[in-house]
């Protein structure tokens, strides 16, 4: 597996949705919300819909996503 990089001082849920799909989680959209689950249906994550996801949010989401396999690496 590659590795994906994303910036954790300016990032939107948009940004978090393609790294997601880019380390082959399965996306389910909502209205508020995007649920994030491994290939074998396992719950991973949630990431809100706003344009600048708080960086709090943003490191338990990456951090999650590694905790289930991905290969991310962030600043």
């Amino acid at each position: 597996m590659s590795l994906h990089t994303i910036n954790t001082k300016n990032c939107s849920y948009n940004d978090l949705y393609k790294l997601a799909l880019k380390c082959g989680f399965i996306v389910f959209e909502g209205k508020k919300h995007i649920k994030i689950k491994t290939i074998d249906d396992k719950f991973v994550t949630i990431i809100p819909r706003s344009t600048r996801v708080k960086r709090g949010s943003l490191l338990g989401i990456v951090k999650a996503l590694i905790a289930h396999g991905a290969d991310i690496e962030y600043n």
